[in-house]
C-alpha cells in the first residue's frame, strides 16, 4: 500500500477499564480501534499480550508497569468536562449532520456520515488535549470539515465515473498508462501544490505518525484528520478552478489524461486514509 513501510514488530495496546466518563471512554475505544488498523497497514502484530512494546491507554497518572501511557483526555463544554452520554453525543451530531447534509440515499449512508463527522469531532486536536464541543445549536467546524472532507472526495469519484462512462460510449479516449502520460502539462500551481504538499509528502506523514508513537509514545491521529481537511481545501480549489473533463479535440486530450492520473492518486490518497481511518463514504452528495 502506497505510503506504509512495512515491519514486523508486536505492538500491544490496552485500555484502561476504570475510565468513568462515557465520552472519555467512548475517544479512548476509538482511538486505539482507528491506531490498530494504521499498525496493521504497517504491518505490526497488534496483540493484547505482553510485548517489547506496550501502550496503555487512559485518562489517569496510573498505568501498569511494563506500559507506556498513552494520555487521551475527553470532551469539554467549554472550560468543563463534559457529562453527555455516548447515546446523547451521537444524537448531537447527527442533528448537525441532518442541518448540514439531508441529501444521504440511504439510512446507512446518513449513519456512516454521523461515524465519520463524531471521529473528526474527537480527533481534530491531539487526545492530549479535549475535544470541545461546539456552542449550543451551532454546526462545529469539524462537522463541517467531516462533510468536506467527503464531499470532495465524492466530486473526484463523479469526475472519474464520468470519464469512463464516456469511454464506454466512445466520446474519449481510454486513459493511458502512467508511463505514457505527459506530466510536463500540468502547469498550474495547483496541480503541483497537490502533488508535492499532499501526494509526495504523504509516506513521510505516515512514518511520522508509527515514529512518534513508538519512539515517543505520542499518539498523532489528530495530523491524519488535519491532512485530510487541508488536503481537500487544495483539491477543492483546484477542481473548482480547473476543468478537468474537456472537449474530446486532440489538442485538449493530453492535458486531460495528465490530470485525470494526478485526479485518480488524489483518490487513492483519500481511500488508504479513508480505510485506516474507518470512513465509510456515500456514494452520492
Amino acid at each position: 500500500m502506497y505510503g506504509f513501510h512495512k515491519t514486523n514488530k508486536k505492538i500491544s495496546l490496552q485500555k484502561d477499564p476504570n475510565v468513568k466518563n462515557s465520552l472519555t471512554q467512548l475517544r479512548i475505544d476509538l482511538a486505539i480501534n482507528l491506531t490498530e488498523r494504521l499498525l496493521q497497514k504497517l504491518d505490526y502484530k497488534v496483540t493484547t499480550d505482553d510485548n517489547e512494546i506496550n501502550f496503555y491507554f487512559t485518562n489517569r497518572s496510573e498505568i501498569p508497569t511494563g506500559f507506556q501511557k498513552i494520555f487521551i483526555m475527553g470532551v469539554e463544554d467549554g472550560k468543563k468536562k463534559c457529562d453527555l452520554s455516548s447515546e446523547d453525543y451521537f444524537s448531537l451530531i447527527s442533528s448537525e449532520v441532518s442541518t448540514m447534509s439531508n441529501r444521504m440515499d440511504t439510512p446507512t449512508s446518513t449513519k456512516n456520515l454521523i461515524d465519520t463527522c463524531v471521529m473528526f469531532n474527537l480527533f481534530h486536536a491531539n487526545v492530549s488535549s479535549p475535544a470541545r464541543l461546539s456552542g449550543r445549536g451551532e454546526v462545529s467546524h469539524n462537522t463541517k470539515d467531516a462533510i468536506f472532507v467527503v464531499y470532495n472526495y465524492v466530486r473526484l469519484k463523479t469526475i472519474v465515473n464520468t470519464y469512463q462512462s464516456k469511454v464506454e460510449q466512445n466520446v474519449y479516449p481510454p486513459l493511458p498508462s502512467i508511463e505514457l502520460t505527459d506530466y510536463s502539462l500540468l502547469s498550474k500551481d495547483e496541480e503541483w501544490g497537490i502533488l508535492l504538499d499532499h501526494i509526495v509528502r504523504f509516506p513521510q506523514l505516515v512514518a511520522e505518525f508509527s515514529s512518534k508513537l513508538e519512539t515517543e509514545s505520542k499518539l498523532h491521529l489528530h495530523t491524519l484528520f488535519t491532512m485530510l481537511v487541508v488536503f481537500s481545501n487544495q483539491v477543492s480549489r483546484y477542481y473548482r478552478r480547473v476543468r478537468i473533463l474537456t472537449e474530446p479535440k486532440p489538442h485538449l486530450i493530453q492535458i486531460m489524461f495528465a490530470r485525470l492520473h494526478l485526479i485518480s492518486a488524489c483518490l487513492t490518497i483519500y481511500e488508504i486514509l479513508f480505510e485506516c481511518l474507518n470512513i465509510i463514504p456515500p456514494d452520492s452528495m
